[in-house]
């Protein structure tokens, strides 16, 4: 199916203040006939570039009683950007001809979805809600049921698999459809992997690339790195690792819990290893990815390697950083992202950058690949019952659930970004090549360099990009080798040819194929749908624990010695087991295995795989 062409594949930003999205006059008639069976693009008649912004002139239909346009507001409760500048974006422009609607999108806080719970009004016609939520939603009858809408959402009815768990976990009982979910299938590296060992790669080529097989390893070379270069790019001095303080424990813990291969803490107080089973107290433990932290953080430290402000940046205080030069290594490569930017700027053939490097001898896991059956873990999404057009806020989710329309989404528009080839294989043209290669990560599909929005939209999305199209490509083109290979920037490049792959995320996926690396495909998502609220108890003990351990960071890290590392750590681990800590996780224990075997039994009942 053709689909006409566009300027530009997306741009999401987001409305700065509360719009009203159901104060549309126009009725509810479930059953409506507006909406196709693939409610694509492709079988609307997609229209030329001249489209309207504001997709007035895209429908007859309107509202039942004026015939006006009617505006569909979809809320979002995470964070995103702001940016207004680009807003909507082609995709959004031809969903809202191909509807005979207006999306708009707003942002809104957990006190003001509180308020709208409490009062039984909301100001939206579509939200997505966090974990443990749906049951405040259903309380108040707030969610459509839409079993009632599938006739006219034929695409939503496909999830079967999914919608069966939904309706078995997420219906307080009554085995009725009330939410979707998104990001359906395995989840994709992209080009890049960001929780490997993250080294500036010029001058680590200036080192010869010395194998990285440990912690120790890493941070020696680090060390050389710095006393090659102490000076910084503004005259100031350069050091090993910056960190950044704000996000409690999550920004010490992340990298070593996806390096290890554990799970991000189903419920609170317990790690699973995923590649054994194994679970792990989260704050006692010798295993748990918190010691394991603190471990590397203490030798860092003593080595000289982190910044003085360790224990007081901020985001931006990093940032500032970064783009000076300040640090050999990272512990995330999307922490440094910034100084290749500003590099390329002045020499778009520079290697001024930050690049994962894994293990020879593998054993080092990372975060891609996990495939849930429910879509992404801690979001769901229902239209509002108080809505006054459901028909059409049923078929912008149904319009999400379309694979012609999320091939749009992740690749562009057909004869402008993508085409099919002699072989009816669907390849990038190079204005797609051009577009992905300035245009981000491929779930930034803006085509404008350094934008930092689009997050929201892929909480619309039914399935990730790395599904299969009915064609036998995945949905994102852009994931493909060849189109990874033809669409890296030069410091992308020279790292790939050091490693002879194609793509640099390449690198952890030939190990994972040799079995000697493990990725996340083990990754039991679903489970945070099943998991029930912890209990106030519960959640107090985790609190005073994680509070008491973030405290307790400073100590740890730059306790001198051996001996003196392990008198604090003694003592932490006394005060966490006096707050509750082995209550907590017996607990969590519980509500894991009971989680476990629910989910166990109901793929079973469902004849899932």
């Amino acid at each position: 199916m053709k689909k006409k062409g566009l300027s530009i594949l997306l741009a999401s930003a987001m409305v700065a203040a509360m719009l009203t999205g159901c104060g549309n006059d126009g009725g509810q008639s479930s059953g409506s006939s507006e909406a196709s069976d693939s409610g694509s693009a492709a079988d609307s008649g997609a229209a030329e570039s001249e489209a309207s912004d504001s997709g007035e002139e895209a429908s007859d239909a309107g509202t039942a009683d004026s015939g006006e346009v009617p505006t569909i507001t979809y809320a979002h409760t995470g964070k995103a950007s702001a940016d207004m500048e680009i807003w909507p974006p082609d995709f959004v422009k031809q969903m809202e001809e191909d509807l005979g609607v207006k999306i708009e999108v707003i942002q809104i806080t957990d006190e003001q979805f509180d308020l709208a719970v409490a009062s039984g009004d909301a100001t939206f016609d579509i939200a997505n809600v966090t974990k443990y939520r749906e049951p405040q939603v259903l309380n108040k009858g707030m969610a459509v049921c839409l079993d009632d809408y599938l006739d006219i959402a034929p695409n939503i009815a496909k999830f079967e698999d999914r919608n069966n768990l939904v309706r078995e976990f997420l219906s307080n009982g009554d085995g009725k459809l009330y939410f979707t979910r998104c990001q359906v299938g395995p989840e994709f590296p992209g080009s890049e992997i960001w929780s490997g060992y993250v080294v500036r790669w010029d001058w680590y080529k200036e080192l010869g690339c010395p194998p990285i097989n440990s912690d120790e390893d890493y941070l020696n070379v680090l060390q050389q790195m710095v006393e090659a270069h102490p000076t910084n790019d503004a005259g100031g001095p350069t050091y090993g690792l910056g960190q950044y303080v704000g996000t409690g424990l999550w920004s010490w813990n992340v990298v070593k819990t996806y390096q290890l291969g554990y799970s991000e803490n189903y419920v609170p107080g317990l790690q699973v290893n995923l590649a054994t089973g194994d679970v792990y107290n989260a704050y006692t433990d010798d295993e748990a990815s918190f010691w394991q932290a603190m471990e590397f953080f203490n030798k860092a430290y003593n080595m000289g390697l982190c910044d003085p402000d360790f224990f007081i940046m901020k985001s931006d205080d990093l940032n500032t950083k970064v783009v000076q030069g300040t640090y050999a290594g990272a512990l995330r490569t999307w922490d440094v992202g910034s100084y290749y930017s500003q590099e390329a700027k002045n020499d778009p053939e520079t290697l001024k950058g930050y690049v994962s490097v894994f293990p020879e001898n593998g054993g080092m896991s990372a975060n891609y690949a996990s495939n849930p059956i429910a879509g992404w873990e801690n979001n769901s999404l229902f239209v509002y019952s108080g809505c006054k057009n459901i028909d059409k806020a049923v078929q912008v989710l149904d319009y999400m659930h379309n694979e012609d329309n999320l091939r749009t989404y992740y690749s562009g528009f057909e004869g402008v970004h993508w085409e099919y080839d002699e072989n009816n294989v669907p390849v990038l043209t190079d204005a797609g090549k051009e577009m992905f290669a300035t245009g981000g990560t491929p779930l930034d599909q803006a085509g404008v360099a350094g934008s930092t929005t689009g997050g929201w939209m892929n909480y619309l999305c039914a399935y990730s990009g790395g599904v299969m199209h009915s064609d036998g490509s995945m949905l994102n083109l852009t994931y493909s080798p060849e189109a990874l290979a033809e669409t890296l920037n030069p410091l992308q490049k020279d790292y790939s040819a050091h490693y002879n792959v194609s793509y640099p995320a390449q690198v952890h996926q030939n190990q994972v194929e040799q079995g000697i690396a493990k990725d996340r495909s083990m990754d039991t998502k679903d489970l945070y749908m099943i998991l029930t609220q912890v209990p106030e108890d519960m959640g107090t003990k985790k609190t005073q624990i994680e509070t008491l351990l973030e405290g307790y960071i400073p100590d740890l890290v730059m306790a001198a010695t051996a001996e003196e590392y392990q008198q604090v750590k003694e003592q932490v681990i006394e005060e966490c087991k006096a707050m509750g800590s082995d209550e907590l996780f017996t607990w969590s224990k519980e509500a894991y295995d009971n989680a476990y075997k629910a989910f166990t039994d109901a793929k079973a009942k469902y004849g899932i795989q």
